[in-house]
């Protein structure tokens, strides 16, 4: 209420118009909970007086649509979720690919092997 107290307490009328005099932004009383709550609406900046869960304006990034408010960039994150699962698919298929081909050349790859395993540092005897 901005009366600069940490913690009140009123009892209201479980109406809308109670909880609106009390404080303006919980225009909801919730009787399962006992309290006037403000409406539970993602990215609802005011809501309607009506006592219900309906928002009257959103938040900036949002979009109002049936007392709701829609993420205006979700395309934008459905557009990024499925680029990385396609990303990891490919990734997931290149490496099948690269662990079930067979060896071609045996004869290179031991000479390589043993080429390797003779340049390794070794402690004088």
């Amino acid at each position: 209420r901005g009366d600069g107290v940490d913690c009140n307490f009123e009892c209201v009328e479980a109406t809308p118009k109670a909880c609106i005099k009390v404080n303006p932004k919980e225009p909801i009383p919730d009787k399962d909970m006992g309290i006037c709550r403000a409406c539970l609406v993602d990215g609802c900046d005011v809501c309607t007086t009506k006592g219900q869960d309906t928002c009257a304006k959103c938040q900036p990034g949002f979009t109002l649509k049936e007392g709701k408010c829609e993420n205006d960039n979700k395309y934008y994150w459905y557009a990024l979720g499925g680029f990385c699962a396609f990303m990891f698919l490919f990734f997931c298929a290149y490496m099948i690919d690269l662990f079930t081909r067979p060896i071609v050349n045996e004869a290179g790859l031991k000479h390589a092997l043993k080429a390797r395993s003779l340049s390794k540092p070794r402690m004088p005897p």
